[in-house]
């Protein structure tokens, strides 16, 4: 998708490429693959047609989700996605009927390291220019406007260190709280729609 939507297939020119490889290669995908995949992305080899969607629906007790999906079939992920969402009590909402409750954020991940303290990740992460940090467990979360994404990714690149991942990303403008019965349930919703091999993201505006 990344080469098929920039007509590029170099990553040092194509910022949106060299993170999906960066991830895949994280993921520990093959090399082949990956090569195979830019090459079908480039119209260079035959293949099925990949298209990029996105659902906006219901959960529990009225939970927004964004859904994004990968397929070749949109009909059919459609169906599956509306039977999901009906069975855990929610449903599929009309266009921006969920959209206007999230903005669209930069989100680079750095993970913790034994070289690199705390305090100097957030140093430099504000150096590079990020918006807003926010420390987890796993490490570093730094938050950037969509069109500085790249720039704070280079950016952090250029002092060396590891970044787990960077992508944009619609981030809730207000989360909602649950009682753990609806908790429950959603994470039961979530469960199945992760499980399903045609989506790859999926936002809520609440948190578990």
């Amino acid at each position: 998708m990344a080469v098929r939507d920039s007509g590029e297939k170099n990553p040092d020119h194509n910022f949106k490429l060299r993170v999906a490889i960066d991830q895949a290669k994280s993921a520990n995908m093959p090399n082949n693959n990956i090569e195979k995949a830019i090459k079908r992305g480039a119209g260079e080899i035959d293949g099925v047609t990949i298209e990029s969607i996105t659902y906006e629906g219901f959960g529990p007790n009225g939970i927004g989700l964004i859904i994004e999906v990968l397929t070749d079939n949109k009909n059919r992920i459609a169906s599956e996605i509306r039977a999901i969402l009906n069975k855990h009590s929610g449903g599929l909402g009309a266009p921006n009927s969920v959209a206007w409750q999230f903005t669209q954020k930069g989100i680079i991940l750095l993970p913790k390291t034994d070289t690199v303290s705390l305090e100097d990740l957030e140093a430099k992460a504000i150096e590079a220019g990020a918006e807003d940090i926010k420390n987890t467990p796993e490490g570093l979360i730094i938050y950037t406007a969509p069109d500085q994404l790249k720039q704070v990714h280079e950016n952090l690149e250029a002092t060396g260190l590891t970044i787990e991942s960077s992508e944009l990303c619609p981030i809730p403008n207000n989360t909602i709280d649950l009682n753990e019965k609806d908790k429950v349930k959603l994470e039961a919703l979530l469960e199945e729609l992760e499980n399903n091999q045609d989506v790859s993201a999926t936002y809520t505006n609440t948190q578990l």
